[in-house]
């Protein structure tokens, strides 16, 4: 899958262009994805350090907190917020494209100037992904109101007839 993919864009990127275009391929491959596991680890890390107990600070618990599984990678926060798989795949598809048009236009630029974007990106992704939680968490409980709303007049439907 994508390691093989990786290599194979690696490969065939150093063969024709620049060794610095060689060495963004394959961060431009996997840049969807390696955003969405640092947000994921940061998303883990700050929910576990910010709940906090009363007995201190635990290392250890935000790491464990850090590899427990949840549904609020990018793809899992879509797909709450109605889209289709297809059209998670789409919107997925089209974060990489751009990805990959920040990548291609960085070569060339200074080192520094690349980690303040990348980091610059980072930031901004996960303000987007905490506004996509927000949202996905607002519309999921106006459709359990809808359902307590609906259950409950079924049940005064039936009370009355």
């Amino acid at each position: 899958g994508i390691g093989y993919t990786t290599a194979v864009l690696s490969l065939a990127s150093s063969q024709k262009a620049p060794a610095g275009v060689a060495l963004i391929v394959p961060l431009v491959v996997l840049g969807v994805p390696m955003l969405d596991t640092a947000l994921a680890v940061v998303r883990r890390a700050l929910a576990q350090a910010l709940r906090g107990d009363r007995s201190g600070f635990h290392p250890f618990a935000i790491a464990a907190a850090v590899f427990r599984a949840d549904r609020g990678h990018i793809h899992h926060l879509l797909v709450r917020l109605g889209l289709s798989v297809p059209q998670t795949l789409i919107v997925l598809y089209g974060l990489s494209a751009a990805l990959a048009v920040v990548g291609y236009h960085t070569r060339g630029v200074p080192k520094p100037a690349i980690w303040a974007l990348w980091l610059s990106l980072l930031a901004l992704g996960y303000g987007m992904l905490r506004l996509l939680e927000r949202r996905v968490t607002h519309l999921e409980a106006e459709r359990a109101r809808a359902r307590q709303r609906s259950a409950a007049e079924e049940t005064r439907q039936r009370a009355a007839g």
